[in-house]
């Protein structure tokens, strides 16, 4: 019989795979997660419970700044119930004192700010980028089949290639198989949604297989690429996922799913969206005409990363409506549900086919 796939989620946000791939009937074993609105999110959708291991504000070497925050966070999932349906592990680094899982996968977006070429570009040595290697740590221990890894795409050049490298390196030394590919979610459409989201967001997917690659290519790449065949001639002219593009002739809206504002950029570390709203003439005292762009709704941004209307807007600390400033925060860090989508669709056919070999 054929088992639906059984997967951890880390660094989960508020869970663009666990919505992306529902209709697959793929279950969650557990999700990690720390921060405190996202968990609020977690336990109201999902029925996840409050993290079992939260960052000690009161580690060696912390900065005054770090450990407030640290402590803040705590403070904040006091709201949070203690127990759910599902676990919420909680603090990657503690993965050695998490339960024990059986999983088939393990799917996880590490912090991307330290290989954003928005950012300080401190690649692995920063410890956000270290969370990258945690994820395979994570991933020795569980020994899942398949592994699914998502970053900005300022992860090929972070070191001049080298964090990268090492990171490939690492997945290689653990026995697995990959391929990587960088999607943009404005062209990747799947059979659950109508049309592809309509911004701009390029991301490096890495798909790792367990002993071989050529499962894990044929997620990311049809077989004519993987023979190194040329594309079909039917493909010409035509945008295909994961090809970069000219976008459509527009402007970029302001803080458009943007989790934070790069200093000194004088724009959004986010990413660009087009075609959602019209620009809109403002009248002025003296006959002025300016025209201007508003800022996007929290709803509109869940439409814009494919989540369902008001999947953000949940109870939190202790109101029954969440301010706009978390859910901005929470929408900009979290993957687009479409491509993932996309990912599980083409993970769960290689799987059928695999099992229709024997393998």
């Amino acid at each position: 019989m054929f088992e639906p796939v059984r997967f951890l989620s880390v660094c989960s946000g508020i869970e663009a795979a666990s919505v992306a791939w529902e209709p697959f009937g793929w279950r969650a074993v557990a999700v990690s997660e720390i921060d405190p609105f996202p968990c609020h999110v977690l336990s109201h959708r999902l029925g996840a419970g409050r993290p079992l291991h939260m960052p000690s504000p009161t580690a060696a070497g912390l900065s005054l700044k770090d450990s407030r925050t640290r402590a803040n966070a705590i403070k904040g999932m006091t709201t949070v119930p203690e127990a759910g349906r599902i676990p919420n592990f909680g603090d990657m680094t503690a993965f050695r004192e998490w339960p024990d899982a059986a999983i088939d996968l393990l799917v996880g977006g590490t912090p991307c700010q330290s290989f954003s070429v928005a950012g300080l570009r401190k690649g692995l040595d920063d410890p956000r980028g270290n969370l990258a290697l945690v994820y395979l740590a994570i991933a020795a221990r569980y020994r899942p089949e398949w592994l699914v890894w998502e970053n900005v795409p300022g992860v090929l050049s972070s070191g001049r290639g080298r964090d990268f490298g090492a990171f490939l390196g690492a997945l290689a030394k653990l026995g697995y198989g990959f391929a990587w590919r960088v999607l943009d979610a404005q062209y990747v459409r799947t059979c659950g949604l109508p049309f592809a989201v309509p911004q701009r967001r390029r991301r490096l997917f890495v798909v790792g297989y367990s002993g071989d690659w050529r499962p894990a290519g044929a997620v990311l790449f049809d077989g004519a690429s993987l023979r190194g065949d040329p594309p079909p001639r039917r493909l010409a002219g035509k945008e295909t996922p994961g090809l970069v593009g000219g976008g459509p002739d527009s402007g970029r809206i302001s803080g458009t799913v943007s989790s934070k504002w790069a200093k000194g950029s004088g724009g959004p570390a986010g990413d660009e969206c087009y075609n959602m709203v019209a620009l809109a003439p403002s009248h002025h005292a003296g006959g002025g005409t300016r025209w201007a762009v508003r800022r996007l709704t929290p709803l509109e941004c869940e439409r814009l990363q494919g989540f369902s209307d008001g999947w953000t807007d949940v109870p939190y600390r202790g109101r029954n409506a969440t301010p706009d400033g978390p859910r901005y925060k929470a929408l900009g860090n979290s993957m687009a549900v479409n491509a993932m989508e996309w990912i599980g669709a083409r993970i769960d056919h290689v799987r059928r086919e695999l099992a229709e070999l024997g393998a």
